[in-house]
């Protein structure tokens, strides 16, 4: 029977794959995005212009910056279930007065 403690570390290696996608997918999307609408200046337009109500492709945009929402999101659970790990093993080494060496 499996602990339900236990983190599976594929899940987790997988979590924070998303930190190094949803970056990537934000910046084509704001590349794609730009090229897409006419007159837009990644320089003096914000990037919400893109989406804004009559944008010509507000749909396809829009669901690109949802889903890099929700990759972050999956990124942020993954780091937090690495930091608890981390937290917990550091605690017991000063517990059991194991202190780490600093560099």
């Amino acid at each position: 029977m499996r602990d339900k403690h236990v983190i599976d570390p594929n899940w987790v290696k997988l979590a924070l794959l998303q930190g190094i996608i949803a970056p990537v997918l934000f910046t084509l999307t704001a590349i794609l995005g730009g090229l897409l609408h006419p007159g837009y200046s990644h320089y003096s337009q914000a990037i919400s212009e893109l989406t804004e109500a009559g944008a010509t492709n507000r749909f396809y945009l829009s669901l690109s910056l949802l889903m890099m929402e929700l990759l972050t999101i999956l990124f942020a659970v993954g780091f937090f279930s690495i930091w608890q790990i981390a937290t917990a093993i550091h605690l017991l080494r000063i517990r059991a007065g194991i202190i780490p060496r600093s560099a």
